[in-house]
């Protein structure tokens, strides 16, 4: 962890997720790309087996359960000589149950228990902590909102949702505007820059916009590119200043790296 920010690993049991460089094919792969993540200063690992990128297909949850249960508990071994946590990156039920059971901490859902309502039941049963992110489409990515305002529609959506379930405060709740999710670059980009309206709410605040559309389109490059790497620094900086508190992301050592730079210059004193 730098200061009071974290820094979370992706790995994708999947063959179809949008970044190249963050799937596994095999179990020890998926170990192999943790243990990179966590030497180079993840404090959490996520862990999913179905691509949410637009145009995917969707798998049943046996068979995201199927890929992503043995990761987990390979993963989970490694807590024996490192101190991480592990998310489970799921809108199924049962699969966040049964990765719960198989040593994961933390329940990530873009579906915000839209999908499947079993969902949240597992959240409050197990009191399990939950990261509760916004898409105006929880069966698509690439379903536009057409908000008139984005960010009020986004911090609206969140307050709501707590209201009704008012057991996720008490789950260690995080929160995600869901950057790249039905949104355009424009919406996705004054998300980044009103990002205070969401923090305000007062859960701690998740970004994901680890070599996105918003970067890899605006920069005309591919994903795999440095550039995007590039981009997707620029824009972690811009995320902290606004008041996020987690970054979700392909690469940790420069995420790491821009979390102790931000720290460094928030600790600066000006003189008068």
């Amino acid at each position: 962890m730098v200061a009071n920010f974290r820094i979370m690993g992706i790995v994708n049991a999947t063959p179809d997720s949008f970044f190249s460089g963050s799937r596994v094919a095999e179990v020890a792969e998926a170990v192999a790309l943790a243990e990179r993540h966590i030497r180079e200063g993840a404090d959490v690992i996520d862990i999913g087996g179905q691509s949410t990128r637009p145009g995917a297909e969707p798998i049943d949850a046996a068979v995201e359960l199927e890929r992503v249960r043995p990761v987990v508990e390979a993963v989970a071994a490694l807590k024996a000589n490192a101190d991480f946590e592990i998310s489970i990156d799921t809108f199924y039920g049962a699969v966040a149950a049964a990765a719960l059971d198989a040593g994961a901490d933390r329940i990530n859902d873009v579906s915000a228990g839209r999908r499947d309502p079993e969902l949240l039941e597992v959240v409050i049963a197990h009191q399990a902590p939950y990261i509760l992110m916004h898409a105006h489409d929880p069966w698509s990515a690439a379903t536009p909102g057409n908000y008139q305002d984005v960010t009020a529609e986004v911090a609206d959506f969140f307050a709501r949702t707590i209201d009704r379930h008012p057991e996720l405060s008490a789950s260690d709740l995080w929160l995600d505007p869901g950057l790249g999710f039905g949104k355009t670059t424009a919406e996705n980009f004054q998300l980044l820059a009103e990002l205070q309206h969401i923090a305000e709410i007062g859960p701690p605040v998740l970004v994901g916009l680890s070599r996105k559309r918003l970067i890899h389109q605006t920069l005309g490059c591919a994903p795999e590119d440095d550039r995007a790497l590039i981009g997707t620094t620029a824009l972690h900086a811009v995320a902290l200043q606004n008041g996020a508190h987690i970054l979700r992301v392909h690469d940790v050592a420069q995420a790491v790296d821009c979390a102790r730079l931000h720290t460094e210059l928030a600790h600066m004193k000006v003189s008068p």
